[in-house]
């Protein structure tokens, strides 16, 4: 299989179809082959209403327990004039206030995964609205794209990515990759040169994706798959380390295994079982995935909450489960306090709107970057420490450090508005711009290497 040829995955709950989303037929268990998880404003992917839909992703920040994070988001909305439009906005955790921070160019975005990766810029997968292809993009929380990986299937009619994560252990991505054939992939991609590196692979035929998504803090992904023949479920993991995809637990039609997620405070993966496949966070059972990858029911049943949104939950920065679902708020827990024989959750801190796909890292345990030099991503995007800006802010001068492969790359200074305020060549592993004309602000400095890109912020 090429790195062209990848994942294509044809759910319904993961599509938003425009319709109520209180109604029953919105984010259900069924699979229907020509659709795809691309929200979209029209044609073969689907309607909207008049609502922004928001892909949710926490920014971490130091002290995870004092403040609220910030949480930013891609919003879509409609007007009749210009009609649908993408913003990447940011929320205030505490209030729900929304604030677009910029407009990006995409006309739709894909029902997987977002995270905040290790640079702290917010990840999602969008169709260019241009040239309608897939990337996994990179935006700062200023609103500029600093990255575009192309993700699309071989067919052109979609993403390649089933699910992607960042790795908890080095500056690069796993993902989940599949095409229309049997074969799933485990894929690590380079953060900047986009290459796609297959580290285990399994054949699966007749099987539908289910969106449910996890990576814990091992880098191993788990992903919940269902017979196309008799809709028993089966539980994946997926290990980097071992270079194995195998089957570790399984459920019969039509218990479903609803939003997975890595607690890194506990160092476990919960989620929400539901026997008799129910979307409802009311009678769910909450269930904890051991290091065998096999199911553990702890009897503790949920006595709140509205229905599921399968795609609408995340891990705030102190650990805590964040729920969307179709009532007047968001749910809110600490995994802590999920003991005995029922447990109701709170309403969360967020205001409830029409939100989907929460992602977020906890920073209490975040990221160690303990892999060896020999397993770091290759290319310019392994090079950790390579990309530097000092001093930065800057008053007179700033030095550009840049790996080697950087020499000869352009670059571009440009202000917020996007305007070029200076260029030029790199020539050798330390470039140094003459900042003094420079009105006081926030620039991005971009360099260029043939298509690869890579943008860092400077302030004056």
């Amino acid at each position: 299989m090429t790195s062209t040829a990848i994942a294509h995955v044809v759910d319904t709950r993961s599509m938003d179809d425009g319709k109520d989303p209180d109604s029953d037929d919105l984010d259900r268990d069924r699979q229907a082959p020509n659709r795809t998880h691309m929200t979209n404003t029209n044609g073969p992917m689907g309607t909207f209403k008049r609502v922004a839909l928001l892909y949710m992703a926490v920014l971490t920040t130091a002290s995870v327990h004092a403040q609220s994070p910030s949480v930013y988001a891609v919003a879509m909305e409609y007007d009749p004039l210009p009609g649908y439009q993408y913003f990447f906005s940011r929320i205030d955790a505490g209030t729900g206030t929304v604030a677009h921070v910029a407009e990006l160019p995409v006309d739709g975005f894909y029902m997987g995964t977002a995270f905040m990766n290790y640079n702290g810029n917010y990840m999602f997968v969008g169709r260019d609205s241009a040239d309608l292809t897939f990337h996994l993009y990179e935006v700062d929380t200023l609103g500029m794209v600093l990255n575009a990986i192309p993700a699309t299937n071989s067919a052109g009619t979609s993403t390649n990515l089933l699910c992607v994560f960042q790795s908890r252990k080095c500056p690069y991505y796993y993902g989940i990759r599949w095409d229309s054939d049997p074969l799933h992939e485990l894929v690590k991609i380079d953060p900047v040169m986009g290459t796609a590196t297959v580290m285990a692979s399994l054949l699966m035929p007749n099987q539908l994706s289910q969106t449910t998504y996890a990576m814990d803090g091992e880098d191993r992904l788990y992903f919940l798959e269902a017979s196309g023949l008799t809709g028993y479920k089966t539980l994946f993991r997926a290990d980097p380390a071992t270079g194995v995809i195998t089957a570790t637990d399984s459920m019969p039609s039509p218990a479903h295994l609803y939003n997975l997620f890595y607690d890194c405070e506990a160092d476990k993966v919960f989620g929400f079982y539901n026997s008799n496949g129910g979307f409802n966070v009311q009678g769910s059972e909450w269930v904890e995935i051991d290091q065998a990858g096999a199911i553990i029911h702890t009897g503790t049943t949920l006595t709140a909450g509205g229905d599921f949104w399968t795609t609408a939950f995340t891990t705030l920065a102190n650990g805590n489960y964040v729920q969307r679902n179709t009532g007047v708020s968001t749910l809110h827990l600490d995994p802590a306090d999920v003991v005995g024989a029922t447990f109701a959750p709170t309403p969360g801190p967020i205001t409830a709107g029409d939100h989907k796909l929460y992602a977020a890292v906890p920073t209490s345990c975040g990221y160690t970057y303990a892999c060896s030099e020999e397993n770091q991503v290759a290319g310019i995007g392994g090079e950790v420490g390579a990309w530097q800006l000092f001093p930065n802010p800057a008053l007179d001068q700033v030095t550009v450090v840049t790996p080697a492969v950087a020499v000869g790359g352009i670059y571009q200074l440009t202000d917020l508005a996007g305007r070029v305020v200076t260029s030029g060549r790199i020539h050798g592993p330390a470039t140094v711009l003459d900042v003094r004309p420079l009105a006081s602000g926030a620039y991005h400095l971009r360099i260029s290497i043939g298509e690869v890109h890579r943008t860092m912020k400077l302030v004056k």
